[in-house]
């Protein structure tokens, strides 16, 4: 039977030298990652009644030891929920590995696949059962290329697939995936995998913003997304309520990144929330509600960066020119990445790190990550691809 607000869906998205981890039940509906060409998406699922599930967008070599991060919260996340104590404790999970990326005929993609693989069957203290590896000549097929930038072939290898996403059971479906004995059938836990590639609308929140990090500096180890829900948030804005510290969003309103992502995020409260210049932390928490006031946010970690000539001069290059200077895998990159890369020069030329984590810019940023009509926003991103599709071929000589 179709529930009412069926289609209204929670999408967590992982971006770029991202990792997040999650369960069912937490008001995550979707967790997943794309746009992988030499970075690889790593996927771990536990499989014996929780259904946590990590996820990592991998994007060098250097990054792969931060996977011990992801699988110590997936651990720690599991015997939490089972109650373990200390003799449970010992006994190993049993959890499945995903593995998409990297494509025959790069030599930085095929180091990076190399040392994911040697992490976790040798490096990594636990045991995996392979589910999914798309790697290497598993995932590699043959496109045509841009005539801007065919040269002596007009094709090139490329990756079959570029995103790994999970479906995570609700509250109230967990219940409904017990057996007589009230235990959860570990199988129906996480119900499913998906490889589809991402509607543009469902890579956020601040998906600029977060974007953003590859160009700062500081600490290079993967990013944690932490999910928080209304209870954390009630008790952070009790103790903020006495000495409230006022973010000047006046740059960062009137960017895309604010404008754009929140107009098609569906949570009308935000535009109305920063009416003004400057606001309180209490008053950006209390917006993204979902159904039945079940609120969930995420914190973005603060990071530093600043304006550069070098950044106002790769904003003037052709876009052709800066698919080559920005991106590991220029000849596959879709439309869209350059878009993303000139919105993120824009928020560059135009920020500062005080603008979002605060007056000493070391402040988390903690968005709401609201509901979507996700059969809505599916059908609108086709259309949008159809279009693009067509705008491409008149294009053509």
């Amino acid at each position: 039977m179709v529930r009412p607000h069926d289609n209204w869906k929670r999408f967590l998205y992982v971006m770029q030298h991202e990792w997040a981890v999650v369960a069912p039940g937490e008001g995550i509906d979707y967790i997943a990652s794309d746009e992988a060409t030499t970075c690889h998406l790593v996927g771990i699922r536990e499989r014996g009644g929780t259904g946590v599930v990590g996820l990592a967008h991998v994007d060098s070599p250097e990054t792969v030891a931060d996977l011990c991060a992801m699988e110590t919260a997936v651990e720690d996340k599991v015997r939490a929920l089972r109650g373990d104590d200390s003799a449970a404790g010992d006994t190993p999970l049993d959890l499945d590995i995903f593995i998409v990326g990297g494509y025959d005929g790069d030599s930085e993609a095929g180091l990076l696949t190399a040392v994911v693989l040697r992490h976790f069957a040798s490096e990594s203290p636990r045991t995996y059962n392979l589910q999914l590896a798309l790697v290497s000549s598993l995932n590699t097929r043959v496109q045509p290329l841009s005539p801007a930038l065919s040269s002596a072939s007009a094709f090139a290898a490329a990756p079959t697939c570029r995103s790994l996403g999970f479906v995570l059971a609700s509250a109230g479906e967990r219940g409904e995936r017990r057996d007589e004995r009230g235990t959860l059938d570990p199988s129906k836990a996480c119900i499913g995998v998906f490889t589809g590639d991402i509607p543009k609308n469902l890579r956020g929140p601040r998906h600029t913003l977060r974007a953003l990090r590859l160009w700062g500096w500081g600490s290079r180890s993967l990013t944690h997304v932490q999910v928080k829900h209304k209870k954390h948030m009630k008790r952070r804005i009790e103790a903020e309520l006495s000495t409230p510290q006022h973010y000047n969003l006046r740059i960062a309103k009137a960017s895309n990144d604010i404008s754009k992502e929140h107009s098609s995020s569906s949570s009308s409260s935000f535009s109305s929330s920063f009416s003004s210049s400057s606001t309180s932390v209490a008053a950006a928490a209390v917006v993204g509600e979902g159904e039945g006031g079940d609120e969930v946010f995420i914190s973005i970690a603060p990071f530093r960066f600043k304006r550069s000539k070098n950044i106002h001069a790769l904003s003037l290059l052709s876009d052709d020119d800066l698919v080559q200077e920005t991106s590991t895998s220029p000849a596959i990159e879709r439309p869209s990445f350059v878009q993303d890369i000139r919105r993120v020069l824009s928020l560059l030329s135009t920020a500062t790190p005080e603008d979002f984590f605060g007056p000493s810019g070391m402040q988390a940023l903690t968005v709401p990550l609201p509901r979507v009509d996700l059969v809505k926003v599916v059908r609108e991103g086709e259309e949008r691809e159809d279009e693009e599709g067509r705008e491409k071929r008149r294009a053509l000589p």
